[in-house]
């Protein structure tokens, strides 16, 4: 009686760890991403390598993506069949999965499930492959300001976000130069800029050479927490006062004009005041 105990509890045994072995048969044993991280509304290429672990063929392999919770569309399908793989073989299926155009940026699971057959036996498993939806800032740099030289000057640098996706923490510096010197602190903190908006840091600085082009550092976070920094050189208009009139940027002071003009009236007058006292006393 205790041996059939014991015979019964191998024969259990032997069966669970065979029901073990078909049930983890085929596992993903990579999977490549092309690009890494996808822009919403571009394609991504999921390359997903299938392992058989066993000494046994599986047979009608199949794999589907549920995209149902998931901002991604399949570009053809989202399933794919294989109809063997050989044991201890590995297999590689192709997905084109399309972002949404109005994805938020994060780490999306997308829920796999694995089904085949091996020695007449079919079996299913589930996985998860995980994939990045990054709209990356676009940050462009540009410079309306006119400078005027030998005098404090403000540079406005105009920080435009053309990306799809804010910035963040976003600072920016400007850079030393022998066409200027910087007479306000170095750096001017932005915070959040947001998709299809700009802002604008403002430098004061004394200006000795023309033409010149102010180096501008910006570093920011996308909405992942990736650190960026863009780093441009920004070309700036300096002028001498006497180009700066002549083109109508600052307008010529007339106060000399007006200063002669009321002087010769003052003289005027008082030569007026003499010659009628002259012809008055001449009278007498």
């Amino acid at each position: 009686m205790k041996a059939d105990r014991i015979v019964m509890f191998v024969i259990i045994a032997v069966y669970l760890i065979g029901l073990i072995g078909i049930a983890s048969a085929i596992t993903i044993s990579d999977v490549s991403k092309n690009p890494s991280e996808v822009d919403p509304g571009k394609t991504i290429n999921l390359n997903i390598e299938l392992k058989n672990n066993l000494d046994d063929s599986a047979e009608n392999v199949g794999i589907s993506l549920d995209l149902s919770r998931v901002p991604f569309s399949p570009k053809v399908s989202s399933e794919s069949f294989i109809d063997e793989i050989r044991k201890g073989k590995t297999e590689d299926i192709e997905f084109n999965l399309m972002a949404n155009a109005d994805a938020e940026s994060g780490s999306y699971n997308i829920p796999v499930t694995i089904s085949y057959k091996i020695g007449g036996v079919e079996s299913e498993r589930t996985a998860v492959i995980s994939v990045v939806i990054n709209a990356a800032p676009e940050i462009v740099l540009t410079s309306e300001t006119n400078l005027i030289l030998g005098q404090e000057n403000q540079i406005e640098i105009k920080i435009t976000n053309t990306g799809l996706a804010s910035a963040k923490f976003l600072i920016v510096k400007l850079g030393g130069s022998t066409a200027y010197r910087l007479l306000s602190p170095d750096s001017v903190y932005i915070g959040d800029l947001a998709s299809d908006d700009f802002d604008s840091a403002s430098f004061s600085t004394l200006v000795n050479a023309n033409p010149i082009s102010v180096q501008v550092t910006v570093t920011y976070k996308d909405m992942l927490n990736n650190d960026h920094t863009k780093a441009l050189d920004v070309p700036v208009n300096a002028y001498s006062r006497e180009q700066a009139i002549s083109f109508g940027l600052i307008k010529k002071s007339n106060f000399a004009v007006y200063a002669g003009m009321i002087v010769a009236i003052v003289l005027v007058i008082i030569v007026y005041r003499s010659i009628r006292k002259k012809r008055k006393n001449s009278r007498r």
